[in-house]
């Protein structure tokens, strides 16, 4: 049974550190990441944690193998926690780790592309909030930004690479939870008047959650499936190069932070 006073004001911290108390683990012998990497696809997390040569964290509040465990890997001598969110719920999980006092977040996940290539990575610089689990940290219809900073680094990583520049877009991302509830004219209105080029359900509340608690963020986000102008999925090989660009923007532009507040 996990203890918690009566009178204590339930946020992210509280919970993880009742957690660990039940589970006799002191938080503070818990090496604390600089940066945490969120992916919202199985695919890529699996693909970033072998090329990291990432290890389970094995001594964890929510246990090494766990829904909720976490990966360790050293990113230009980062400490970088690399996790995964399986549904809309796990967004809760991610406060928790923000709670801990890590100071970035990257977040990545395959996308539907709205008039762009399958197989281009999408780094948003702006997004919209339409609906969905999104909508329970941002006000429909209000767009949130990530870091300047990191967007600032990334476009240098992005302008120094051949390879990069050639798959990469900046543009605008829309969070909704179901491109059903949309009419083509209404998904259209989003590219033309607001330059949103992929759908992410996610993002929006992701983004937010850094602004709560002051953390940089940023995100890439791999072309998979296009709605406009047409239907179409990507193909294996398109799928595991997507992995491969995705990793490679987070390593280099990891490397070319200079200063990260631990």
């Amino acid at each position: 049974m996990i203890s918690i006073d009566s009178d204590t004001i339930l946020d992210p911290k509280t919970i993880v550190e009742a957690i660990a108390r039940s589970r006799g683990i002191d938080l503070s012998t818990i090496p604390r990441p600089d940066i945490l990497l969120v992916s919202a696809s199985p695919r890529i997390h699996t693909y970033i944690c072998r090329a990291l040569g990432a290890e389970p964290l094995s001594k964890w509040v929510y246990g090494r193998y766990s829904r909720w465990g976490i990966s360790l890997a050293i990113i230009g001598g980062y400490r970088v926690a690399i996790a995964r969110i399986a549904s809309i719920d796990d967004i809760n999980f991610i406060e928790e780790l923000l709670s801990l006092g890590i100071s970035k977040l990257i977040y990545t996940s395959f996308a539907t592309g709205l008039n762009i290539d399958i197989g281009k990575v999408v780094v948003p610089y702006g997004t919209i909030c339409e609906d969905g689990v999104s909508e329970n940290y941002v006000p429909r219809g209000i767009g949130i930004a990530p870091s300047t900073q990191l967007l600032d680094r990334v476009r240098a990583v992005v302008s120094d690479d051949p390879e990069l520049r050639d798959v990469v877009v900046f543009a605008r991302a829309l969070s909704i939870h179901s491109i059903y509830r949309l009419y083509t004219s209404k998904i259209k209105e989003f590219v033309v008047r607001w330059d949103c080029r992929c759908i992410d359900s996610k993002l929006c509340a992701v983004l937010a959650l850094s602004q709560y608690y002051n953390k940089d963020a940023i995100a890439f986000l791999g072309i998979t499936e296009t709605i406009l102008p047409y239907l179409e999925r990507a193909k294996d090989e398109t799928i595991s190069n997507i992995c491969r660009w995705i990793t490679s923007l987070i390593t280099k532009t990891i490397t070319r932070i200079q200063s990260i507040a631990t």
